[in-house]
C-alpha cells in the first residue's frame, strides 16, 4: 500500500490511502510526530487499517526523515481513521492532549 502524507495546520499529519485517510498527531511549535502504539492501532482500525500498522508506522516514519521531523511512537499519541470524503466535510480536530515534550494493495 502507497500511502501519501501531508501535515495539517492543527497538529495534524493525515495519511492517505486510496479512499480511506487516518491522521496522527504533528505538533508545530516545534516539529515532531508522534505514531501510535500497534495495539492502540489496531483497536481502532476499521477493516481497512487492520494489520497495516507496520507499513503505516515505516512509511511515516521515511516521510518525518526526508522533512528533517522528529518521529516517535507514543503510548499518549492518538489515530483517528476516515474515509477520504468524510475528512473533508468535516473539519472538526480529532482529540488531543498538550504534549509537555519530546498502491500494492488497496487500504
Amino acid at each position: 500500500m502507497k500511502i501519501d502524507f501531508q501535515p495539517k495546520w492543527k497538529e495534524e499529519l493525515v495519511g492517505t490511502c486510496d479512499y480511506h485517510q487516518f491522521t496522527v498527531e504533528m505538533t508545530m511549535g516545534k516539529l515532531h510526530v508522534f505514531f501510535p502504539l500497534e495495539s492502540q492501532w489496531e483497536a481502532k482500525a476499521p477493516d481497512w487499517a487492520k494489520g497495516k500498522w507496520s507499513e503505516a508506522k515505516e512509511q511515516a516514519e521515511t516521510w518525518a526523515k526526508s522533512q528533517g521531523v522528529p518521529f516517535e511512537t507514543d503510548q499518549q499519541a492518538w489515530v483517528e481513521f476516515h474515509d477520504k470524503q468524510d475528512r473533508q466535510q468535516n473539519a472538526a480536530p480529532p482529540p488531543s492532549a498538550p504534549r509537555t515534550g519530546p498502491s500494492e494493495g488497496a487500504c
